[in-house]
């Protein structure tokens, strides 16, 4: 499930058909994009492969199920009446078992930190976030709650982004510089930010468990931070977390 800006869904080089559903804030269309984050983000996860067109998603057989929830309009205003939880929600009851949210500020609430807990735990739903772009020390959310993994940016020779956000909360690290991907109107653009970086592991936690169905949320989460490879200080480190999958 992915939670973001809209789904260009006459993009060629994206599922579509049956394969993809959503829901959109009020009445905007959750199949459109005005702003091409949320298509972005989406080809990174399941843009088509073999078909001679643009990028490979992580998912690329084109058969990945996706649900996508528009909380943004196209100006990337926060439009959604009620509240990010409940977007992670309609992904929960929409039968996602991976949320990617490449987005995040505020602070920590509490209300917050025990529903995100709860659709971990009980709902056995995995949440990824995109830790930051202040290229400081500050904890965004909902990436820094406990129950999420926080991605941080690293560049194609593996270098933490200097965008990204470094704290206890950081999960494990993803490319994020850079990054070639789909926009509406069968066209790609390159993009930079924690937001790229997450998709990539909810891509790859989705790959994972289509192979392990019998695991939990908590499983995947342990499996890809326990092969990941070392980049930063030996263990888990606040720049990297645990890691990188990428070479």
């Amino acid at each position: 499930c992915i939670i973001d800006t809209g789904y260009d869904k006459d993009h060629l080089d994206l599922p579509s058909g049956d394969t993809v559903t959503g829901k959109g804030a009020g009445n905007l269309q959750w199949s459109q994009d005005g702003n091409g984050h949320g298509t972005h983000v989406a080809g990174t996860v399941a843009a088509v492969g073999g078909n001679d067109l643009g990028v490979v998603g992580v998912n690329r057989n084109g058969k990945l199920k996706l649900h996508i929830v528009r909380v943004f309009n196209d100006k990337g205003n926060f439009v959604w009446a009620s509240g990010l939880v409940q977007a992670v929600n309609e992904c929960v009851d929409a039968g996602a078992n991976v949320v990617n949210m490449s987005l995040g500020g505020g602070g920590f609430l509490k209300f917050e930190n025990n529903a995100y807990k709860k659709v971990v735990e009980e709902r056995n739903v995995l949440i990824v976030a995109a830790a930051g772009n202040d290229g400081n020390t500050e904890k965004s959310y909902p990436a820094s709650y406990d129950a999420v993994m926080s991605v941080a940016a690293v560049d194609e020779d593996n270098d933490i982004a200097n965008f990204s956000q470094q704290n206890d909360q950081v999960d494990i690290a993803a490319p994020g510089v850079d990054i070639l991907s789909t926009i509406p109107g069968n066209r790609y653009r390159t993009l930079s930010g924690t937001s790229m970086a997450s998709p990539h592991v909810a891509g790859v936690a989705a790959l994972v468990w289509s192979y392990f169905p019998d695991k939990s949320a908590l499983d995947i989460r342990e499996a890809l931070q326990n092969s990941a490879q070392n980049l930063g200080s030996p263990g888990r480190d606040n720049v990297y977390g645990h890691g990188s999958w990428w070479r």
